[in-house]
């Protein structure tokens, strides 16, 4: 008997060929993945689009505050100018019992005003909607709190192109 050890030679054979690649794949998914959230996160959108808003029941005093040019915010961030300021006087609901059976009716109301804003932004069109800076989806009839430097407000979305 011999004592004498024999060494083993190492062979490279094709299963540990794909066990290699399969890590290092999988090394570069995770690294890749990781820079391409990064990216899409950080695109920049660049539709433009008109936003125009109602903002019912202003006040005489208070139709002054907003003029065009100035900047609109929403949700801390820019949505951007005033393109025109309209206004008009509001309407409310009055109860016209004159007929003996009480009917609603819409009268003018002399003491306030809506207001109809138009403001140009930018964001991204997709299929459900406009996305102003990508990702608070904007659509008609959504409320908003929108402010100025002189004014804030709560406003309803009534077209966006």
């Amino acid at each position: 008997m011999s004592n004498v050890k024999e060494k083993k030679k190492i062979r490279f054979n094709l299963v540990d060929f794909f066990i290699i690649i399969s890590v290092l794949l999988a090394v570069l998914m995770i690294v890749f993945r990781g820079t391409v959230a990064d990216f899409v996160g950080n695109v920049v959108y660049t539709d433009e689009a008109t936003v125009s808003f109602t903002v019912k029941g202003v006040s005489k005093g208070d139709l002054e505050m907003i003029k065009k040019d100035d900047t609109v915010y929403y949700d801390e961030k820019t949505l951007g100018k005033v393109l025109s300021v309209e206004y008009v006087n509001s309407t409310v609901n009055v109860i016209d019992d004159s007929s003996g059976t009480p009917v609603y009716k819409q009268a003018v109301d002399y003491e306030s005003y809506d207001l109809k804003i138009t403001v140009s932004t930018v964001g991204a069109f997709f299929e459900d909607g406009f996305y102003f800076d990508g990702q608070i989806y904007l659509g008609v009839g959504k409320n908003l709190e929108l402010y100025t430097d002189n004014y804030s407000c709560f406003a309803i979305i009534t077209a966006i192109t």
